[in-house]
């Protein structure tokens, strides 16, 4: 299952013509040096692209700053993954976060009939 979002587009075309190799190259990397990196046993289920910076947050876009679980909220939102690739494993995807939060962090949602898809 391909992920996109408006901000970058994971094409499989670009990625075998050799065009759009980074995030596969860092998949391979991470893949490679799983035993150096304490997870001998370790599945690939995919990759995501997340722009980290520090953000800003409006005072229209927290109703209570007193609340810490609002201003987090508020800022994982704007921290949401932007595309990558991942498994079409329903129990996967489930696994990542809670229902109420899967949206909110990762660009995905599942359907009804159990199947993950691109918000």
């Amino acid at each position: 299952m391909i992920i996109n979002r408006e901000i970058k587009k994971l094409e499989l075309n670009a990625v075998y013509d050799g065009i759009e190799l980074q995030l596969l190259t860092y998949l391979k990397a991470l893949w490679q040096n799983r035993a150096q990196l304490g997870a001998p046993d370790a599945k690939i289920s995919g990759a995501l692209y997340m722009h980290i910076f520090a953000p800003v947050l409006k005072p229209n876009e927290v109703k209570n700053w007193d609340d810490q679980q609002q201003i987090t909220a508020a800022v994982l939102k704007k921290h949401r993954f932007e595309s990558g690739i991942l498994i079409n494993d329903p129990e996967f995807i489930k696994s990542l976060a809670d229902p109420v939060h899967l949206s909110t962090i990762y660009p995905i949602s599942l359907k009804k009939r159990r199947t993950a898809a691109p918000e």
